[in-house]
């Protein structure tokens, strides 16, 4: 079938179909996004990203990233669920998914403390996302997270930004841009 040579590629949080040959191959050293050819965003600009293995995967699509030092324990990741829903409304108010994820943050071991710093739709065409910002204090350090979720067509997608908060001033922008 002539529709073989195609392929849906994301910039951003969008799809748009691209022709697979105009695609460049990526080594390890250019990667820039994060993603399969259903989904996938932009990664922030101005890093060498590595991509992590993942052992044993829990998603439909996992995918996570690293930069290099000195924020190697910065990390970018992507997981792609299904789930029986096929809106963000369906599961919860922006505010009651924050409320739900920084409880399930709280609940893991070694956790201090947990804070919900924003919770905020913005859409993406028609569809709503829900962008959330917390910082949780934990036996493996005080990290600021910023994830962005969507859910279409029984699919939740959930992209997470989790930055050591003594770094988050230097990464906070390039990570917004990238997230919004």
């Amino acid at each position: 079938s002539s529709d073989l040579g195609r392929r849906e590629v994301t910039t951003g949080f969008g799809l748009v179909p691209v022709s697979v040959a105009s695609q460049p191959a990526v080594s390890k050293e250019t990667l820039r996004q994060l993603g399969n050819e259903q989904f996938s965003m932009q990664l922030p600009e101005g890093f060498t990203w590595n991509e992590k293995f993942i052992l044993a995967k829990t998603h439909i699509f996992e995918q996570s990233v690293t930069p290099n030092d000195p924020y190697g324990k910065w990390k970018v990741g992507l997981t792609i669920d299904e789930v029986f829903a096929n809106t963000l409304a369906e599961v919860g108010s922006c505010d009651e998914i924050a409320d739900r994820i920084a409880g399930l943050e709280r609940d893991k071991d070694g956790n201090f403390s947990t804070e919900v710093v924003s919770a905020r739709t913005v859409s993406l065409g028609d569809i709503p996302t829900y962008l959330i910002e917390y910082k949780c204090d934990t036996s493996r350090g005080f990290y600021r997270y910023l994830t962005r979720v969507a859910i279409a067509k029984g699919r939740l997608y959930t992209v997470t930004s989790q930055a050591l908060e003594d770094q988050w001033r230097d990464l906070q922008e390039s990570t917004r841009k990238a997230f919004e």
